[in-house]
């Protein structure tokens, strides 16, 4: 019997160890894979915006996104370029396929959201005030759009927990960084995802740490969101734990 409950003991370390080790990995074999290199500044538009779209599931809700954006960002007679961007062939993560697109950027802002439709392109108008006005002399800052008004409110138990552990372990004063709505500056961005550690569908976290650990200015703006589909509590963990092993990894010096 006391044999049973010690491989089942150290079985059970073993497994708790990898789980928390997977972040880890991801990173060193994106770094084996490479990254896109920077774009050339004498190609960027001072007025150009890149939406990057990453792409949730491969159905029509992409194609929906792209007529709805292309139609509003027309519309508004804005400068854009989107850009597509899946981990379908990586099986990284949305972070190692986003940080792809940022790197080769033309636009000056950068507008990442994703495909489910759950926040509109509109919300663009209500972040790129805010980031004008809170940017630093050097260009440096991010505009969030948050559902955390109504989260706490609507969602589950697990789903509170990970609101907690974000505000907890990255920012004090923000709680949703997973909207899936976040403009930033082009040097922000290219800055935070050149080095990008988190590169699974928890990146965002470690974006808005280094943010502040570089004493960026960081906003959460409440923007309307549609319902959208509850994620899975296995999803949520994963993301819990790529929080609590980055912020591990950076105290002790792991990742820099």
């Amino acid at each position: 019997m006391m044999v049973l409950v010690q491989s089942l003991a150290l079985g059970l370390c073993v497994f708790v160890i990898g789980y928390f080790l997977i972040p880890i990995g991801r990173h060193w074999i994106a770094g084996m894979l490479g990254k896109a290199p920077l774009s050339n500044g004498t190609e960027s538009s001072t007025d150009m915006i890149q939406v990057t779209l990453v792409a949730v599931a491969l159905d029509d809700t992409i194609s929906l996104f792209l007529d709805e954006a292309v139609a509003w960002l027309t519309k508004k007679k804005k400068k854009f370029e989107v850009v597509v961007v899946g981990n379908e062939n990586s099986n990284l993560g949305d972070g190692f396929a986003v940080s792809k697109a940022i790197n080769s950027s033309r636009g000056e802002c950068i507008l990442l959201m994703n495909s489910n439709g759950g926040i509109s392109i509109e919300s663009l108008e209500l972040l790129t005030p805010h980031l004008e006005q809170m940017k630093t002399k050097s260009g440096y800052g991010i505009a969030i759009g948050s559902r955390a008004h109504k989260l706490y409110t609507t969602q589950s138990l697990i789903s509170t927990l990970q609101l907690w552990a974000v505000h907890t372990f990255c920012d004090h004063h923000l709680y949703d960084i997973q909207s899936g709505c976040v403009l930033m500056t082009k040097s922000t961005a290219q800055k935070l995802f050149s080095n990008l550690h988190l590169v699974g569908d928890s990146f965002m976290a470690e974006i808005i740490f280094k943010a502040n650990k570089y004493g960026w200015p960081v906003v959460e703006l409440a923007v309307p969101f549609a319902d959208q589909l509850p994620r899975s509590p296995i999803d949520i963990l994963d993301a819990i734990r790529d929080i609590l092993t980055m912020r591990l990894c950076f105290a002790l010096g792991i990742w820099s």
